[in-house]
């Protein structure tokens, strides 16, 4: 696959989830969201994954991040932290669903999540 775009787009954070999303708060322990991310901000929907420099925010304790498509909840984590009050950003690459959302799953405490979508696949 070769990067086709780049593009620096903040999508979402716990007040400003694009579309539907809107209304949803921190995300809990062992719960996940799914954001929009084609055709928002600059991205196709004709594109099959991103990069994006996730970030988590506002830890009430140790934990872990794991984006993916959707479906099944992958074995790997992509942003991981140690404990309250940390501020860890890392860089993920994520396929799109065929919708065009990614799936962002919290294993534990209660997190504020943003992503940053830099570039995209198609």
């Amino acid at each position: 696959m070769q990067l086709l775009h780049t593009h620096r787009e903040r999508f979402c954070s716990k007040e400003d989830l694009p579309g539907a999303n809107t209304s949803i708060g921190p995300v809990g322990p062992a719960q996940s969201i799914t954001v929009q991310v084609g055709g928002v901000g600059g991205v196709p929907l004709t594109a099959t994954a991103v990069v994006a420099n996730v970030t988590v925010a506002g830890t009430v304790s140790g934990g872990f991040l794991t984006a993916y498509p959707g479906g099944t909840l992958p074995t790997v984590s992509d942003v991981n932290w140690t404990g309250p009050g940390e501020i860890v950003p890392n860089l993920v690459v994520v396929k799109l669903s065929s919708s065009g959302t990614i799936t962002i799953y919290n294993n534990s405490g209660t997190v504020d999540v943003l992503v940053d979508v830099l570039g995209w696949y198609q």
